[in-house]
C-alpha cells in the first residue's frame, strides 16, 4: 500500500517540476475566474515539488531495497 503512495507521491511530484501552473491550479485556480499565478507562487510549487519527488524517491528506495532484507 506505501510503494502505491510513493508511486502517486514521485508522479505528482514530476508533474509539478514541470507544469506548476497545474499543480497551482488543482489547489487553488479552480477557486476564482480567470485567476493566474503569480511567480512566487509557481517557485514555491516547483520546490514543493521538488521535495516531494526526493522524498518519493528515497521512500521507493526503501520499499525496493531495504525492507525486503528485513
Amino acid at each position: 500500500m506505501f510503494p502505491i503512495f510513493a508511486g502517486l507521491g514521485l508522479l505528482l511530484g514530476v508533474i509539478g517540476l514541470f507544469f506548476p501552473k497545474a499543480i497551482w491550479w488543482l489547489r487553488e485556480g479552480w477557486k476564482f475566474r480567470d485567476a493566474e499565478p503569480s511567480n512566487t507562487a509557481l517557485i514555491i510549487t516547483r520546490i514543493g515539488s521538488l521535495l516531494a519527488t526526493g522524498m518519493a524517491v528515497a521512500l521507493l528506495y526503501m520499499f525496493i531495497y531495504v525492507l525486503p532484507r528485513w
